[in-house]
This record gives structure tokens, C-alpha cells and sequence, in this order.
């Protein structure tokens, strides 16, 4: 490199875009707590958890749907449950003009049940309407998590 080395490409390429340290404890990577929704490119990547909450003895039914001028292409749902509620979900699905439909049973105390559409279906499925049923048959309300992951969102035209 005709008198300059690779030291000194280091050294100024650490000067143009930082001291590239090691992420340690004493060096920890900066993360940050807020509400996840987060859409980027290239694939409008879109990560939505969504809470409910089950009523006390008495059966919750939620639906969730795009915004009007969006579609969710589906890779990925996950559900939780708690201590008293079961759950079932129902996925409608637009596939070439065909709605289908997606079912799942959740049994109580379950953590984050992955249903991978994709893996199921080969590809990510264009959802028209989640619909979580919560059955509590405990006596106070609970909590639950319903998270869309891996969505490829579009503007709907």
C-alpha cells in the first residue's frame, strides 16, 4: 500500500466511523424499552404485540384487523395464556380471492405458541381478521398477549 499500512487504515477508518469497541458489561450496546411496532425496509417488517385482557368466568372475544389501508402478509403468531384462560384463534385468510381460515387451541399457561404460517403454508399468508376467543374460568381478569411477527405490510390499493 505504498507506505501506508494497514494500521493506518485501521486507525482512520476507527476515526471516520468510531473506535469500534467490544460490547461488554462494561461496554454494554444501547437498547431501548418503548412500545415495539416497528416497520422497515425492505420488507415493511412489522412486530405488533397486542394485549387482551379475559374477563373473570366469562368468555372474551377480540378482533383484530389492518388498518384500512394496509394488508398483513403473516409469517408468525404467537399467543399466551395465563394461569385460568384458554384461547382459541381464528386466522382468516385471503389467499387469490379465497378466504380460508386458520384455527388454533391454546391450552391455559401457555408461553408464546408459535404458529408458523409460513413453514406451514410455504409462504407468509395475506390475514384479513385475527379473532382471539379467551375462556376464564378462574375468578379474576387476566392479561393476555396476542404478537403478529414477520409481517409484510403493504399499502392496500
Amino acid at each position: 500500500m505504498n507506505g501506508f499500512g494497514w494500521e493506518n487504515l485501521r486507525n482512520l477508518l476507527r476515526a471516520v466511523f468510531g473506535g469500534g469497541s467490544d460490547i461488554s458489561a462494561a461496554n454494554p450496546l444501547q437498547t431501548s424499552e418503548s412500545l415495539v411496532l416497528e416497520e422497515m425496509a425492505p420488507f415493511n417488517t412489522l412486530y405488533l404485540p397486542l394485549s387482551e385482557t379475559a374477563t373473570a368466568e366469562s368468555t372474551t372475544t377480540v378482533d383484530h384487523f389492518p388498518a384500512e389501508n394496509r394488508a398483513w402478509y403473516v409469517s408468525k403468531v404467537y399467543i399466551t395464556t395465563t394461569t385460568n384462560t384458554t384461547a382459541k384463534l381464528k386466522i382468516k385468510c385471503d389467499n387469490d380471492g379465497v378466504l380460508s381460515d386458520v384455527e388454533a387451541t391454546v391450552p391455559k399457561a401457555t408461553t408464546a405458541l408459535e404458529i408458523d404460517l409460513k413453514a406451514e403454508y410455504g409462504m407468509p399468508l395475506r390475514v384479513v381478521q385475527l379473532t382471539a376467543e379467551y375462556v376464564n374460568d378462574g375468578a379474576s381478569d387476566e392479561d393476555q398477549a396476542l404478537i403478529i411477527k414477520g409481517v409484510e405490510v403493504i399499502e392496500r390499493w
